[in-house]
């Protein structure tokens, strides 16, 4: 009867808590606990606690928790997405996609609201140095794509895909400094352009007091399922697949988000086209292979396409099928529009092949991920040395391809 009293007593306090203002009910929450459960309610509701508990005169312990409707958060202190009501900037990169997404798991966790931003870096679309555009005007064309979708797929689940044309390093601290946002989440490149990029925005994040965190995507084993570290992989390709193949895991991958946090308020961008890149008018059409438009369910609708060809022919998930005899995923493979793990599960799910392990495709994927390994093996030492200068890069390039004349003048 006692406790029954007590339970009553306690429901009463969570409801006049709970309805209170956010100050004067922080104000009472620090002076009234409960040490038990309150029957019919949930954790949202009902915080245990046993710090400090007073024994109120029904002799109950009481601690109502503050409702949701004012501190936007449930019983734990944490967001509506379930993490701890963080403010996040989500940085798209060559990862142009919802599904088997790491760092949007993350932000789907741990934030209150986020800001996705995708930048077009307008180093990318200059020259090298020798003179060759890098970004060519089809590949720029298929990239300004694919973020297009995206944009719509995030718009699809209520959220929304920031742009802007700038250095990320600069644009993404600006953005952050402008909405308040106190953490960047983002995956990690292995090229070095893109490294150094990433080295010079963790300096301004740092010197902002803001804070960063990289994730690992984009490979058919993760990085921290591998079955040895990085700078100890083998440099042979058929020695790193024998190993992986007996050693590795590959991870199911992750669902697409179907609601992210709160997107917070900032003016969207225009999509750049090819002119606003220095890349001049629309691309013309006059190729007479088959066209490939960017975006994550293009690159899903290719790979249905292939997974069918495959099964017309005999079963086998060869790259010697498909449009101009190839599976043609890797435009899309490049910019993140499809993971290699989707493509994985896929052919396992549709039994494209009696043992997948022994497919051309995985084969493939396995050959993928060793170049990107590989890449991240060596190209830390680079940026530890620091990059070569242009005329020092012309010259040790014209070196190996012995042409001394040409390096004594590109020396000068």
């Amino acid at each position: 009867m006692e406790e029954s009293r007590g339970v009553r007593s306690g429901l009463r306090s969570a409801f006049l808590i709970s309805t209170l203002p956010f100050q004067r009910a922080s104000a009472l929450k620090s002076r009234i606990s409960w040490k038990g459960k309150l029957p019919g309610f949930s954790s949202s509701v009902v915080v245990l606690s046993k710090k400090k508990a007073v024994t109120t005169k029904s002799n109950a312990k009481v601690s109502p928790s503050l409702s949701p409707a004012f501190t936007d958060c449930n019983g734990f202190g944490k967001g509506p997405a379930g993490g701890k009501g963080e403010k996040i900037l989500m940085w798209f990169r060559a990862d142009l996609r919802l599904h088997d997404h790491p760092a949007l798991k993350y932000v789907e966790e741990h934030a209150s609201s986020v800001l996705p931003l995708f930048t077009f870096d307008p180093r990318q679309f200059g020259k090298t140095s020798f003179g060759f555009a890098k970004t060519g005007r089809y590949r720029a064309e298929f990239l300004i794509e694919a973020v297009d979708q995206l944009r719509k797929r995030l718009r699809d689940i209520g959220s929304d895909l920031i742009i802007r044309e700038g250095k990320p390093e600069e644009v993404i601290v600006n953005l952050c400094k402008q909405n308040g946002i106190r953490k960047v989440v983002y995956h990690r490149e292995v090229c070095f352009e893109e490294q150094e990029v990433e080295q010079k925005l963790q300096k301004a994040l740092e010197t902002g007091r803001i804070e960063h965190k990289a994730m690992w995507s984009n490979t058919l084993y993760d990085v921290e399922d591998l079955p040895f570290a990085v700078e100890k992989m083998p440099d042979v390709y058929s020695k790193f697949r024998d190993m992986v193949q007996d050693k590795g895991q590959i991870r199911e991958p992750l669902p697409a988000p179907k609601k992210l946090p709160r997107t917070i308020d900032c003016e969207s961008g225009r999509l750049p086209t090819l002119s606003d890149l220095g890349l001049g008018s629309e691309a013309p059409r006059k190729l007479k292979t088959e066209r490939f438009t960017g975006g994550e369910i293009d690159a899903m609708g290719r790979l249905e396409r292939y997974i069918a060809e495959a099964k017309r022919n005999s079963g086998t998930a060869s790259s010697h099928l498909g449009a101009d005899f190839s599976c043609k995923i890797s435009p899309w493979l490049a910019l993140g529009c499809v993971s290699p793990r989707r493509i994985h599960q896929e052919l396992k799910k549709r039994n494209v092949v009696p043992e997948i392990s022994k497919s051309t495709t995985y084969f493939e994927l396995v050959w993928r991920d060793f170049f990107r390994f590989i890449t991240l093996k060596y190209g830390a030492s680079r940026l530890r040395t620091g990059a070569t200068s242009a005329a020092g890069s012309r010259a040790q390039a014209l070196t190996s391809s012995g042409i001394k004349e040409q390096m004594m003048s590109a020396a000068r």
